[in-house]
């Protein structure tokens, strides 16, 4: 099950305990621990210009067509709010 169903069980009662990458929202009916680090990577081709950048910005991810996380993920939601607040723009496809 993803995250977010499981996040949402939870939090309606259907479930009592998840495992999930990071939600979000807080909810008050839901109290989390954190177990360990879960650092959101790029990938790319070894021959990529991207590849030669040994810290990348949202800025240079922006130049190129990328997959991005589908709206439906946690994820993909934080970067849409990226974009959305003007930091970035990407030429991406959101993957569902």
């Amino acid at each position: 099950m993803d995250s977010e169903k499981a996040y949402e069980q939870v939090l309606h009662g259907d479930s009592e305990v998840a495992v999930i990458t990071l939600a979000l929202d807080s909810h008050h009916n839901i109290n989390s621990k954190k177990i360990w680090n879960d650092p959101l990577r790029f990938i790319c081709a070894q021959d990529h210009p991207l590849a030669e950048l040994k810290k990348p910005a949202l800025k240079d991810l922006a130049e190129y067509p990328i997959i991005l996380p589908g709206l439906n993920t946690y994820t993909g939601r934080i970067i849409q709010n990226l974009v959305s607040e003007g930091r970035d723009t990407f030429k991406g496809t959101y993957v569902d």
